[in-house]
């Protein structure tokens, strides 16, 4: 099974995606963009953005092959999401090989903007983060896929978080 934090920047996705990995157990999946951003700053081209969907999704598989579930500090759907809104377009092959994948074993945590911005030099959306956040939310259901919104303060994030957990390992 695999759990993927997604939505808007600076939404809590890391926060949470590595706070129930730490409880949970199982793999865990970075958010490759940040590690791939943080030698180029935020001068990077559609190229790069197809490559740090590859680099995620290879890692994604990676650490899937090794465990029986994984948390997900994002992942494709960021990249095919990003790319289309920052320049237009995705890459073809890039989308196929996500749509042939098989999304049946993946829950999306959609994480709502209700948190204080926190600056960070590899962020650019401070002013419109609920915009994204219905981009996220079309894409998931648009593509039919299992999600739940992050909404209120963090226990009710976190309790959520938890009841979808234990209802799938149950």
């Amino acid at each position: 099974m695999r759990y993927v934090f997604t939505g808007p920047e600076s939404s809590g996705k890391s926060t949470f995606c590595t706070q129930a990995h730490q409880k949970w157990g199982g793999g865990l999946v970075p958010e490759i963009a940040r590690r791939y951003l943080i030698d180029i700053g935020n001068d990077y081209t559609f190229e790069d953005v197809q490559t740090i969907g590859k680099q995620q999704m290879a890692e994604e598989y990676l650490i899937a092959a090794e465990q029986e579930y994984i948390w997900c500090d994002t992942d494709i759907i960021t990249v095919l999401i990003w790319s289309i809104d920052k320049f237009g377009s995705v890459d073809e092959s890039l989308y196929k090989k996500w749509s042939e994948s098989d999304k049946t074993q993946r829950i999306y945590f959609l994480c709502f903007p209700d948190v204080p911005w926190e600056p960070d030099p590899l962020r650019e959306n401070p002013y419109d983060r609920e915009r994204i956040f219905l981009l996220y939310q079309s894409f998931l259901v648009d593509h039919q896929l299992d999600y739940v919104v992050l909404i209120g303060d963090n226990e009710k994030k976190w309790n959520t978080i938890e009841n979808v957990f234990l209802q799938k390992v149950m």
